[in-house]
């Protein structure tokens, strides 16, 4: 992943081993190097300089399991509302 991509709230593996954290910030220092800040799982945040031969670490995570997608269709919650906030009860 190249420098130029990274994008406060993406979620990186590759600053630490084998664990995706959260871009906060990014200040760059120039064409080849920037500053990282990042959120932990954990909630503490951190920072790292990253330079050009630390692109090939870097890989952006497409889900971490955080949250929920509002993705269904809305029309199968209308046709039996009440059986969904059964389901939700029990």
């Amino acid at each position: 992943m190249k420098l130029e991509q990274l994008k406060r709230e993406q979620f990186l593996k590759g600053l630490i081993p084998s664990v995706a954290v959260e871009v906060v910030q990014m200040d760059f220092y120039g064409a080849d190097s920037c500053e990282v800040v990042f959120r932990k799982p954990g909630g503490g945040v951190d920072s790292q300089i990253l330079y050009r031969s630390d692109e090939s670490r870097l890989s952006l995570v497409k889900s971490v399991g955080q949250g929920r997608a509002f993705d269904a269709d809305g029309r199968l919650f209308l046709q039996h509302p009440q059986n969904w906030i059964d389901s939700m009860s029990s």
